[in-house]
């Protein structure tokens, strides 16, 4: 009987004891567990920091992606008004160009005489010098029909 019970206390040692190690291989299997957890917590952490970065960048792209099709469509609108200006600005120039060209052809038509004091015409002054007023007016005329 007393080796019975020294059997049995004997059995129940080497059970205490195997369960002690499986309690502590259980302990560090939690705390690996635990640590591993932290580190998936603090990489969430992370990566929920860099998800608002984004976010954040992309909001601020948005804006400024806004602004860009804005003052695209401002530079249109100036462009599509500067070539109607310049277009005006053409039609004035040929304008004035065919008025010019109107203006020449009239001037054209008339015909300036040479007059003397003798002539009966406009008397010229000094001793058959031209008035400078009557030598240039056919300089004009004469360039004013070429």
């Amino acid at each position: 009987m007393i080796k019975n019970i020294q059997n049995e206390t004997k059995v129940a040692v080497v059970a205490m004891e195997s369960g002690t190690k499986q309690v502590e291989e259980g302990v560090i299997s939690t705390a690996q567990a635990g640590d591993s957890l932290k580190a998936i917590i603090q990489m969430s952490e992370q990566v929920g920091g860099m998800i608002t970065e984004i976010a954040t960048a992309a909001t601020e792209q948005s804006s400024t992606t806004e602004q860009v099709n804005t003052n695209i469509e401002q530079i249109a609108k100036l462009v599509k008004e500067s070539a109607i200006g310049a277009q005006q600005s053409a039609a004035a120039c040929q304008d004035l160009s065919n008025l010019a060209l109107d203006l020449q052809t009239m001037v054209g038509k008339f015909k300036l005489e040479e007059r003397s004091q003798d002539g009966g015409g406009i008397p010229r002054r000094g001793s058959g010098s031209p008035n400078k007023i009557d030598a240039a007016r056919p300089k004009v005329f004469a360039a004013a029909s070429q």
